[in-house]
């Protein structure tokens, strides 16, 4: 049992990279059941990157924005506070919609 943990940002980018192993070797398995949507819809658009790719872009750099400031902000409080914050988001999501 150690008495200092490990700094967030190294949390978030292990739990990130955990994910894209995850997505890159799932991809092959999905691409048989899920239509290629670029295949689908013929575009005449020629930049870098697709209108999905940048919403893709924009939505990690949200989803990895508020990972990053829920690990912190749980680092920085009790285990009962963070439990309680955690429920509590649990019923706010499900509440608000």
């Amino acid at each position: 049992m150690t008495t200092n943990a490990p700094p967030v940002l190294l949390i978030n980018s292990a739990v990130s990279m955990v994910g894209l192993i995850g997505v890159v070797i799932a991809s092959p398995l999905l691409c048989r059941f899920v239509p290629d949507p670029s295949k689908e819809y013929k575009t005449n658009d020629n930049s870098v990157m697709s209108p999905s790719a940048l919403a893709g872009v924009e939505l990690g750099l949200w989803k990895t924005l508020g990972t990053t400031a829920n690990i912190w902000g749980l680092s920085q409080t009790s285990s009962d506070h963070g439990a309680f914050l955690i429920q509590l988001t649990t019923l706010i999501v499900r509440i608000l919609p």
